[in-house]
């Protein structure tokens, strides 16, 4: 970026900022209201909590100015995709705590004085050296705070709070501590930034410190927001001995439980006798896994290709060369085309492809040449359009375009990829549909045998069997390919198959196979619950059948295998939700686009649950 570019960026980080204060301040009389209301005591930190995005939009507004600022001085860049990442996180998480969200306005506030420095500071190594040190300081320190995220939100998630609620003091006191670190990283960025004066801009830092000086009083005030049950729980573990006393003591935890309206029974009393060895592995596990999705989706763009971009056009930003000169030819100044416009272009340039292999190598056939034929057809058309068109908008974007490009296997042509779109993903769904009858059945038959864990068997079925195969009977039956294209599809198809199944087991194993909405697009390495779903859902039901067919399975662990399917039900029922938002806004034939979307995949549960879904 120029100098005035990072001007115009570094405003956008001082106006993020004064929003935020002011919805600090408008916010805070409710939230007071509430803290000396004794029916809403324990509504302190949700109505708090109504401030978050205001909190978050500086974070995101600091990651983009450490991108900009990256283009002279590299080091910035791990830390902007590093507080990218983690506010990614945070944004996709469905209850949102003001007093983790404060951390990560911070993290923005420390990092925004990086916006203060001139142009040319990169090259005085007395200031560049230890700036870069102090910005591994920051990332590490980001990332750590990432994952200690991960376990408080894991435990509050929980149907009982009581795990959270014993552990209030030590969460306080780490949150604390990751505040008065963030505190001295601050201290030392401002130590090497005044040993450098003449290098700072004097109206960027004023401009800064005024806000800061504003946002003090009520930074504080949030950062000191609790309910009554925390306030009463810890007020409970002081007087008892402390956190590991009462975790270890049974009848003080249930005396802890009666005092916030909870009953213990087994499945609750061993999550909260966790120990604080496993309570780390598995958060480590799950923050790695959604932290490096986190950071795949994130689309660096180098400052060459914005060049070209601000030359040439949006296709620049294409990563794929083919997809690049496909789109070069058809909209060369257009940041999104219609769906038809560039699958009748790829049509177009790979025939001409085709036939120029086959004139300069002796009449030989093109080793994807066969893929010609399928994408060709029309009638394929409409799934290689939603296997691009991420949000069924009709238009396919340039950003759309890369992220459907970047799942591609490394060996495989674009022809073969886009070509597996157009049927092989259809036919692996009939596929998954056909495994996972046979799975439900024999669940139903290890129901039926009577033996010692047959009503949980049954639970699980009466919860999950008719919800998840209504989306499978859905499907519509698929049309032969020829029998030489049918041989090659199929050999894509079992590959495919084969590497997201392994994919998908590998993730599932790292965190315990326990899904909830925040890890799932992780799971799938997709942000499209649809486009894994059935995959997904077989490998899981498969995974169940062998849980209960175990002769010492618990209660509990059908429990949580019955909530992980809700959990991908409830995911299905809010992409439905959101498609059916796009297409009304599109003023396309809502019932139209159900019905063919996906091969069908969607109709049937729309259909009998368009009540629940038209309210999502």
């Amino acid at each position: 970026m120029s100098s005035v570019q990072l001007d115009e960026v570094y405003q956008g980080v001082t106006e993020s900022l004064e929003y935020a204060e002011t919805a600090m301040s408008k916010a805070r009389t409710n939230v007071e209201k509430a803290q000396a209301s004794k029916e809403n005591r324990n509504k302190v930190v949700s109505k708090a909590s109504e401030i978050v995005n205001a909190l978050l939009e500086p974070a995101l507004q600091v990651a983009n100015l450490l991108d900009g600022i990256s283009g002279i001085f590299p080091p910035c860049k791990v830390a902007s995709n590093t507080l990218s990442a983690l506010v990614k996180l945070e944004v996709d998480r469905r209850d949102n705590d003001v007093r983790i969200v404060l951390v990560h306005f911070d993290f923005a506030t420390a990092l925004a004085n990086l916006g203060t420095l001139k142009p040319g500071f990169q090259a005085v190594q007395t200031l560049a050296l230890p700036l870069e040190k102090l910005l591994d300081r920051f990332t590490r320190l980001m990332k750590d705070f990432g994952q200690f995220c991960e376990a408080y939100y894991e435990a509050k998630a929980l149907k009982s709070k009581l795990k959270h609620l014993l552990h209030s003091k030590s969460n306080r006191d780490r949150i604390q501590d990751f505040t008065n670190q963030l505190v001295a990283l601050k201290h030392d960025l401002a130590s090497i930034l005044s040993h450098q004066a003449v290098l700072v801009l004097a109206s960027h830092t004023d401009t800064l410190a005024r806000i800061e000086s504003r946002l003090a009083k009520n930074r504080a005030f949030y950062a000191g927001v609790n309910d009554g049950d925390e306030d009463n729980a810890i007020t409970f573990v002081s007087n008892h001995g402390g956190e590991e006393v009462v975790q270890m003591n049974d009848q003080l935890l249930e005396q802890l439980a009666a005092s916030v309206g909870e009953k213990l029974n087994p499945g609750i009393l061993r999550a909260v006798k966790e120990g604080a060895e496993e309570i780390f592995r598995q958060s480590q596990a799950s923050f790695m896994l959604k932290f490096r999705f986190a950071l795949e989706q994130r689309i660096d763009e180098s400052q060459e290709m914005i060049l070209n971009e601000l030359k040439s056009g949006p296709y620049e930003l294409i990563r794929d060369r083919d997809v690049k000169e496909i789109w070069r030819n058809i909209a060369a100044k257009e940041s999104s085309v219609k769906r038809r416009q560039l699958i009748d272009g790829m049509n177009y340039y790979f025939n001409v492809q085709f036939k120029k292999y086959k004139a300069e190598h002796n009449h030989a056939e093109r080793e994807d040449a066969w893929a010609g034929t399928i994408i060709s057809r029309v009638l394929f058309h409409p799934a290689i359009g939603d296997a691009i068109d991420d949000d069924g908008s009709g238009y396919i974007s340039i950003d759309e375009i890369n992220d459907f490009m970047r799942r591609k296997p490394e060996k495989w042509t674009v022809p073969q990829w886009v070509v597996y779109w157009a049927y092989g993903w259809d036919a692996d769904n009939q596929l998954y549909s056909e495994r996972i009858t046979k799975t439900f059945t024999q669940l139903k038959k290890l129901k039926d045998a009577g033996g010692p864990h047959a009503d949980l068997v049954a639970s699980y079925l009466s919860e999950t069997e008719e919800r998840i195969t209504v989306f499978f009977n859905s499907l519509y039956n698929m049309r032969e390919l020829d029998h030489s294209a049918e041989m090659k599809m199929d050999r894509l198809r079992e590959e495919l198959r084969i590497r997201n199944e392994n994919e998908i087991k590998t993730r599932l194993k790292s965190v315990n196979h326990k899904i909830d909405y925040s890890v799932l697009a992780a799971i799938t390495g997709s942000e499209r619950i649809e486009a894994t779903f059935c995959a997904l859902a077989y490998l899981l039901v498969s995974r169940h059948l062998w849980l209960m067919s175990k002769p010492d399975v618990t209660s509990d662990a059908v429990d949580e295998a019955t909530s992980t399917m809700v959990v991908l039900i409830e995911a299905m029922r809010h992409r439905i939700a959101e498609l059916k938002d796009i297409w009304r806004r599109q003023r396309m034939e809502v019932d139209t686009q159900i019905r063919y979307y996906a091969n069908g995949l969607l109709e049937d549960y729309y259909r009998v649950r368009w009540f629940s879904i038209c309210q999502a």
